[in-house]
């Protein structure tokens, strides 16, 4: 398989000690905490790494090239970022996850992995800038997952939609806010 690296691409792989650097203050910055999945936190992690390596650049690039790019090196970073991840967890996160709470019922507490894996891969598909902001974005998440949990394939269909619509609105709005600001150039 041939990879075909951008000129922009380019510039950001000449200042990968550059990046290797902004993962480093990102992971200190951020609250693993605030993510249930560390798919989620690795995504922020990388995104703002590039976003500041790019605003120090002289370089444009397009959201494709980026995404692409955040593809292409997070495998260098990944185990660093996880060992993070999982130690800061450990020493400071609650064990029990806020969003699992006895206000939900027990079909979305017992699927709320589930469910955050359908957000994740949702997330992969959606046209996230076709929103014109990130409450929006956060009410198309919740358009999209209703369709979906209604399919017995993805195991959440005794879920009930309400408390889905609780949980997107409420637990997962800031990462999605977040996640929408961070893909759409907009934080």
């Amino acid at each position: 398989m041939k990879i075909v690296i951008t000129e922009s691409q380019r510039n950001l792989l000449r200042r990968i000690g550059l990046i290797k650097e902004a993962v480093h203050l990102a992971l200190q910055k951020s609250d693993p905490c605030e993510y249930s999945r560390f798919n989620q936190y690795k995504r922020i992690v990388m995104n703002d790494s590039i976003s500041s390596v790019i605003e120090t650049s002289q370089t444009e690039f397009t959201l494709s090239e980026l995404i692409k790019f955040r593809d292409e090196i997070l495998p260098m970073f990944e185990d660093e970022i996880r060992e993070y991840y999982v130690r800061y967890g450990e020493e400071n996160c609650p064990d029990e996850p806020e969003f699992v709470s006895e206000s939900y019922t027990k079909h979305l507490r017992r699927r709320v992995d589930k469910l955050e894996q359908l957000i994740d891969h949702l997330l992969s598909q959606m046209y996230t800038c076709e929103y014109s902001n990130g409450e929006e974005f956060v009410n198309g998440v919740y358009e999209e997952i209703y369709w979906l949990i209604k399919d017995k394939q993805y195991g959440l269909n005794e879920v009930d939609t309400g408390d889905v619509y609780d949980y997107i609105t409420k637990v997962k709005m800031d990462s999605l806010v977040s996640y929408w600001e961070d893909v759409c150039g907009n934080g």
